[in-house]
């Protein structure tokens, strides 16, 4: 398996975040569990830092209030995640197109039932579930699409749910909603997202060895958005770098991610909390 670079993008996402939740637990320990850490000449530097009776208090006050500001938002956004997949599968439930479902199933075997087609007047395909991802799929789309392109849907969004690409994108948007003051985070989430379209799109190509179908279903797609609450949407994202792969496949796309702006932020927030952090443990 090569290691892609919107992967390590992933990883260093959730490293990042998760030295960051450390220290904030860090702290949380020491303020309300009595445990002191020893952290060696850096405590000694930055003991200055602690006797300051004023600076001590902002430092203590705002450090408080970003950390719960934090905690408050992941416990929210997955309730809202959480709610919204639930309040979706009882939409899908209710509006199956049961006849379509069974035959899409029978036809498209390597999905292993996965496929759920839903009466809908739009052209709606979208990968959800975060343990068990399913297709779900428009009966407008199954009957305006030919075929080819039908099958072009399914293959890229089978792709997802290979990938299980809506649980990696709910984990990257509870480190990026969580942490707003690490702008980097936004920049590698963008990048992820776009790579992981990019990806079932080649997916589908490498095995309907044609790019034209992919194409047309992509284009037909963008003149109708459909707004997607839950999931991976078949054309939710970065529309223009997955047209410029598709007409020139051996060609690099660039994404800017590394901004020096967000990244230079990112490094000094960073910095900042562990030094505020250490200086309030001191």
């Amino acid at each position: 398996m090569i290691f892609k670079k919107y992967q390590a993008a992933q990883y260093l996402m959730i490293i990042i975040s998760l030295l960051i939740w450390s220290q904030m637990s860090l702290y949380i320990l020491h303020e309300f569990g009595g445990y002191s850490p020893t952290w060696g000449i850096l405590q000694y530097c930055l003991s200055a830092l602690a006797e300051s009776t004023i600076l001590h208090l902002v430092i203590f006050i705002g450090l408080n209030l970003m950390i719960l500001y934090s905690f408050v938002l992941i416990i929210i956004k997955l309730y809202q995640q959480i709610k919204l997949e639930r309040q979706w599968n009882t939409q899908i439930q209710f509006q199956c197109d049961y006849s379509l479902t069974k035959r899409l199933c029978e036809k498209y075997e390597f999905t292993e039932g996965r496929i759920i087609v839903v009466h809908h007047d739009s052209f709606l395909a979208v990968t959800s579930g975060f343990l068990r991802p399913k297709i779900v799929v428009s009966s407008k789309l199954v009957r305006d699409f030919t075929e080819q392109e039908v099958t072009a849907v399914i293959l890229h969004e089978y792709a997802h749910t290979k990938r299980y690409d809506p649980l990696r994108l709910l984990i990257i948007h509870l480190i990026k909603g969580s942490l707003p003051f690490v702008p980097i985070f936004k920049k590698f989430s963008y990048y992820i997202e776009v790579w992981m379209e990019i990806e079932a799109d080649q997916y589908a190509i490498n095995q309907m060895k044609s790019p034209y179908d992919l194409a047309s279903v992509l284009y037909k797609c963008t003149q109708s958005k459909q707004k997607r609450v839950v999931g991976v949407g078949f054309a939710d994202k970065a529309i223009n770098y997955r047209i410029q792969k598709l007409l020139h496949p051996k060609s690099d796309i660039i994404i800017p991610v590394l901004e020096i702006k967000p990244l230079a932020m990112s490094s000094i927030l960073f910095v900042l909390l562990n030094v505020v952090i250490i200086s309030s443990c001191s």
